[in-house]
């Protein structure tokens, strides 16, 4: 794959030995994950797929902040989920708010170069039972962290409707009696452009 990268799109574009890098962060982190079969929902059927996940998620967070050489004390774990590209997922930012960083690592520690996943399963949807089967093998009540994930997902976690629903609101109990999505219709706007 390498070679073959290196041919169309350039040999500056993939640093010398990579193919040996890569292998040398496989090894550092491989034992921090396992792998066991379990049942999703996709639509109205139970499936069987492959869940890859952090075994010890505390101990993970810890080897982020002493390799990154992070103050235990102000750094922030943040744990986002989402679904897409095939994959319901699960990953982690590790990073310190108040670091400051040069203009060559614009990039920082809460960016998608350094985040790690902590589980993963191929091809489910973000179906409360699926969101919950994701979670529970992190052990997540051990960790302080902050949570991150979108609207949608965030009705399938804490088990409510869609956002079309009745009760769909995230934030509080009230019911969706439609009054703007109605005023935004009668003011001759197009509910295409709401």
């Amino acid at each position: 794959l390498c070679k073959h990268m290196r041919q169309n799109i350039g040999k500056k574009m993939l640093e010398p030995n990579i193919s040996t890098q890569i292998e040398e962060l496989h090894n550092v982190f491989s034992d921090f994950y396992d792998v066991k079969t379990e049942s999703f929902i996709s639509g109205d059927e139970e499936i069987s797929r492959s869940l890859v996940f952090v075994k010890d998620t505390s101990d993970l967070i810890l080897r982020m902040i002493n390799e990154r050489g992070l103050n235990p004390y102000c750094t922030i774990a943040r744990i986002s989920i989402d679904g897409g590209q095939g994959f319901l997922k699960c990953v982690i930012n590790v990073f310190d708010p108040l670091c400051k960083h040069t203009s060559s690592e614009s990039l920082d520690d809460s960016g998608v170069k350094r985040s790690l996943v902590l589980a993963l399963v191929e091809d489910v949807s973000e179906h409360n039972g699926n969101l919950s089967k994701l979670l529970k093998p992190l052990a997540l009540s051990d960790v302080k962290y902050s949570i991150a994930f979108d609207l949608k997902c965030g009705n399938s976690l804490f088990g409510l409707s869609s956002h079309s629903g009745k009760y769909a609101c995230l934030w509080c109990e009230g019911e969706n009696a439609d009054i703007n999505y109605n005023k935004f219709v009668e003011d001759g706007c197009k509910k295409n452009h709401m």
